[in-house]
């Protein structure tokens, strides 16, 4: 994909469209996902029976973010455990 499509499809997709700039992503930044939106989709998943019920989905996820260079930092809760 050359500059301009990115740019078009970055245009349509997340000012336009506000499909990538839109819920948890433009306090947070892209990419990012509460525990409640974890929460929210496990139980969505779990009444479907796409997951087991006794699954703890907390184990899938860290509340660490990631930096610019792509380093963790952090959550504001001060707890830090780099993902596995």
């Amino acid at each position: 994909m050359d500059d301009d499509q990115l740019g078009y499809s970055v245009a349509k997709l997340g000012k336009e469209y506000g499909i990538v700039d839109s819920g948890d992503a433009v306090s947070a930044g892209i990419g990012a996902m509460t525990g409640t939106r974890f929460a929210s989709f496990f139980d969505k998943m779990s009444r479907a029976g796409v997951v087991k019920r006794d699954l703890d989905f907390r184990r899938a996820y860290t509340k660490l973010r990631r930096q610019q260079g792509g380093r963790p930092e952090p959550a504001a809760h001060g707890k830090t455990s780099e993902p596995r």
